[in-house]
């Protein structure tokens, strides 16, 4: 999620920045509610949580954001959890 805005930033490859924007929204759909990570994304609902990986993930909204151009609507849909 945060190596392929990452890549489109040092390429210019509009392909990285699709594939940053398909996996941020895999991400985001299998949240759980109250948008707390778990460990991994297909662990039963009661298992352990990652902050970790929420921060790691807030970055790559930051860089993906970075990526879209700034009349996209989706540009503000990274910034906000669904």
């Amino acid at each position: 999620m945060y190596g392929f805005p990452l890549a489109y930033r040092y390429s210019g490859n509009e392909a990285f920045c699709k594939m940053g924007r398909n996996v941020t929204e895999y991400y985001l759909d299998n949240l759980p509610e109250d948008h707390v990570p778990r460990w991994d994304c297909g662990a039963p609902e009661n298992h352990t949580r990652d902050s970790a990986s929420a921060a790691i993930a807030a970055s790559g909204l930051i860089e993906l954001a970075s990526c879209l151009p700034a009349g996209n609507p989706d540009r503000q849909d990274t910034r906000t959890p669904r």
